[in-house]
């Protein structure tokens, strides 16, 4: 009755399905026992016994909600039209102003400890939200918030969770976050233009266990990284090269940690020749964004790394061979300028546990080659953008256990060998999947089961 719905790329399981039986009976219950209601379409609801509301409709008139303050838990609104698209346009921003509509929310609902206002178009937040000190999470995902938070977030001494991502128009966050200390997850991800975040004091933030976007600032020196031992996922942008050494050795001592991601601050900047990760027995997954002037030898990555993320690398022809000796490596991806060389060759039994390949954006490329016995338990592929790439390797169409290749942007030479000659030679891959230029050549979906 209930499903695995998606897993990672590392199959964890990410979301799950439940038969819609199942899914029927768990909300007349839910009706039935006061524990949810959820209010749908455009037509507003009467007052509710239900300490859990979830509003999945872009209905302004929400006064019908005043009516269950006294006894409400958890309010939740989802507005599925959220355009990531649109809400970049400032222009179109005054008509998404929802936030005078719901400031009765932060007055009244005293007993609140979950408010989600998953894309509701809100640009600021009243003072009044720090009255909300029972929150434990406060999700403001997609919202179109401007500028800088108010400083009352400070008060909301029990919270949990904070969700920022995908704040396209946030600007700053203040220095309050700090009295957060029950904190334990920091979510500040934006595609476009994070908010400011270096300047936060964070070392009192010692229940924190994931915090995958930051920039680097003093709070890293001011103790604020070292107090975190409880940090699960970590990632840090913009780091100077002094920076990192303090990073990669305060990482020795975070026994949780198992994904790490650092991005430099400019090309002029590099990883250190040694980078210390040896002792990080509990990483998993580590991204790099910048230069490696040497890669560090097998050994002296973390033991357990299953991926591995590289971008801006620069690396050096010989250190292919020192990735491909990695015991555990799972998942490897060389994104734009991680290798810019024209020959690539994997070797004879070189990643012999390697499950995923993600070459993007490297366009040096010209020919790879993909000796017998190389990659033996490749399941899925992706070739993207790399412009002056032949073809597809002879020893790529021997492996019996690849699942999926996609093809993605490649050039109309490349996709005309693939469609003519190279799709008859995948005997074992069940499906083929190409994106390339579809105005020219339409897309390719070839599955022959």
């Amino acid at each position: 009755m209930i499903q695995v719905g998606t897993v990672s790329s590392l199959g964890r399981v990410k979301t799950i399905r439940i038969h819609h039986l199942l899914r029927d009976l768990s909300l007349s219950k839910g009706k039935e026992e006061y524990f949810l209601k959820i209010f749908q379409g455009d037509v507003a609801g009467p007052s509710t016994k239900a300490r859990r509301q979830s509003m999945h409709s872009c209905d302004e008139r929400y006064d019908f909600l005043k009516h269950n303050a006294h006894h409400s838990r958890s309010l939740l609104f989802f507005n599925r039209e959220y355009n990531a698209d649109i809400a970049r346009k400032p222009w179109l921003r005054l008509n998404f102003q929802q936030e005078k509509k719901l400031n009765f929310i932060y007055r009244k609902f005293k007993l609140l400890r979950v408010l989600e206002l998953d894309g509701v178009r809100v640009v600021s937040l009243p003072s009044t939200i720090g009255d909300l000190i029972q929150l434990r999470y406060l999700g403001l995902r997609k919202t179109n918030l401007e500028e800088e938070l108010p400083l009352s977030i400070g008060n909301l001494l029990n919270l949990q969770t904070l969700d920022l991502r995908y704040c396209c128009f946030l600007k700053k966050i203040p220095n309050v976050i700090w009295k957060l200390v029950n904190l334990r997850h920091l979510l500040l991800y934006t595609p476009f233009d994070s908010p400011d975040s270096g300047h936060l004091r964070l070392d009192t933030l010692t229940n924190l266990q994931t915090l995958p976007h930051i920039e680097a600032g003093n709070w890293i020196v001011d103790g604020g990284l070292a107090n975190m031992a409880n940090l699960r996922q970590l990632g840090i942008c913009e780091l100077s090269g002094q920076l990192v050494n303090s990073v990669l050795s305060t990482a020795q001592g975070l026994r949780n940690l198992y994904s790490l991601s650092l991005s430099l601050q400019s090309e002029e900047d590099e990883f250190p020749i040694f980078m210390q990760l040896s002792q990080c027995t509990h990483l998993q997954k580590l991204s790099l964004n910048g230069k490696i002037k040497k890669l560090p030898d097998p050994h002296e990555f973390p033991p357990n790394l299953l991926k591995l993320t590289l971008h801006n690398s620069h690396l050096q022809k010989e250190s292919i061979a020192k990735l491909e000796r990695l015991p555990k490596l799972k998942m490897l991806v060389l994104g734009e300028r991680a290798y810019n060389w024209p020959e690539l060759t994997f070797n004879s039994e070189g990643f012999s546990q390697l499950l995923i390949l993600r070459l993007v954006l490297l366009k040096e490329l010209e020919d790879w080659t993909v000796e017998q016995s190389s990659i033996p338990r490749l399941e899925y592929m992706v070739i993207d953008r790399c412009e002056k790439l032949k073809t597809i390797p002879e020893g790529l169409k021997a492996i019996t256990s690849l699942k999926k290749l996609r093809i993605i942007g490649m050039p109309v030479e490349f996709e005309h060998k693939l469609r003519t000659k190279d799709i008859s030679e995948f005997t074992n891959t069940p499906v083929i999947e190409s994106t390339t230029d579809i105005l020219a050549i339409g897309t390719l979906l070839y599955s022959p089961i």
